[in-house]
């Protein structure tokens, strides 16, 4: 069975965004994947309904998102452990939708 984007993308819009965190860089990362992932939202809402938009820079920015995100893992602090696996898990779906969405697009 394949898995469309509309499917992806709904499994995205039940998820629960991640928390706020104590730490500031984790907090400003927080900030920055609303921000992506408000991008990515629009994205697919524009391909669900219109069947294109531009997709082209989506997996970069993914990735120096992630990227930015795996550097933080050493220096957060012990009350924000579950924040960040909840940044991971959300991180992850959002990938999922922007593969989808480059699938389609």
């Amino acid at each position: 069975m394949t898995t469309t984007l509309k499917d992806v993308f709904a499994s995205l819009q039940i998820l629960t965004f991640p928390s706020s965190a104590e730490s500031d860089d984790l907090a400003n990362w927080i900030t920055e994947l609303a921000e992506f992932d408000g991008y990515v939202a629009g994205i697919a809402t524009m391909l669900l309904s219109r069947g294109d938009a531009d997709t082209s820079s989506l997996e970069k920015q993914m990735g120096e998102l992630m990227a930015r995100l795996d550097g933080l893992h050493q220096c957060i602090p012990a009350e924000d452990t579950c924040i960040y696996d909840e940044c991971k898990r959300y991180a992850a779906t959002l990938k999922d939708v922007i593969k989808s969405i480059r699938a389609s697009g």
